[in-house]
């Protein structure tokens, strides 16, 4: 399939392809987008998680001839992307071409790199209140990059002074309670990868010194000691226990 698509690419005339929030076709008559709920759709990423949700679509350039429709997505190979009711499926990984199709067979096509989760990064808060709800965020991570898609997420806790509300509206998102100074430690599992968080809480007084003053009466306190994955995280830490 792929090699025909590559043929039908010398017959694109060049031109400025895709807007901002789009991704070009490889051959120049397509512009794919990545729906995102809640938002505007965005630029297809630069990587998904394996066994994650998605949904693309794609747009006609205006190189495209007229009498051609548009029909939807499709996948090249089921075998790596899947059609799940509205949306998509990464079933493993590697990288798959998704064909925009219309009308005369296949339009365009754009290639989705397919990844598996090999960390998930825990955003804490710098300074996780005691006897507080807060809210954390986990993002999926492989290859050294964040990856896109909708996953099932499981979070539990292995402290008896730590409770977890899982988040009602986004699945890596949870609402966490601490009633203790001492370390807890919750685990959250997704796409095949658990990570092992262990933090410990700040009182509302001493959280107001630690932040508030640069004197070392203000930031001595034991819970200096980071979680595995604070808000800080710029890529996946390897410290936490992820299994």
């Amino acid at each position: 399939m792929l090699a025909s698509i590559a043929v039908l690419g010398t017959l694109a005339c060049n031109t400025q392809r895709g807007w901002p929030d789009r991704s070009a076709g490889v051959l120049g008559y397509a512009d794919f987008c990545h729906e995102v709920a809640g938002s505007e759709c965005m630029t297809v990423a630069e990587g998904f998680a394996v066994q994650s949700r998605f949904a693309l679509r794609f747009e006609r350039s205006s190189d495209l001839p007229d009498k051609i429709e548009e029909q939807g997505v499709e996948s090249a190979s089921r075998e790596f992307l899947e059609a799940q009711g509205l949306g998509l499926i990464a079933r493993r990984e590697g990288e798959v071409a998704l064909l925009a199709m219309g009308s005369g067979g296949v339009i365009d096509y754009i290639l989705l790199n397919l990844r598996d989760v090999d960390a998930i990064v825990v955003a804490l808060p710098e300074h996780p209140p005691l006897d507080e709800p807060f809210v954390v965020d986990a993002v999926p991570w492989g290859d050294d990059i964040a990856l896109a898609g909708e996953l099932d997420y499981v979070w539990t806790s292995r402290s008896d002074a730590l409770e977890i509300v899982e988040g009602p509206y986004d699945a890596g998102e949870a609402t966490l309670r601490v009633t203790t100074r001492e370390d807890v430690t919750f685990e959250v599992a997704a796409g095949g990868h658990t990570e092992v968080v262990t933090f410990n809480a700040y009182p509302g007084a001493m959280r107001t010194r630690a932040e508030g003053s640069s004197d070392s009466s203000g930031s001595s306190d034991s819970s200096d000691s980071s979680d595995s994955s604070d808000s800080g995280s710029t890529g996946p830490d390897t410290t936490g226990g992820g299994q």
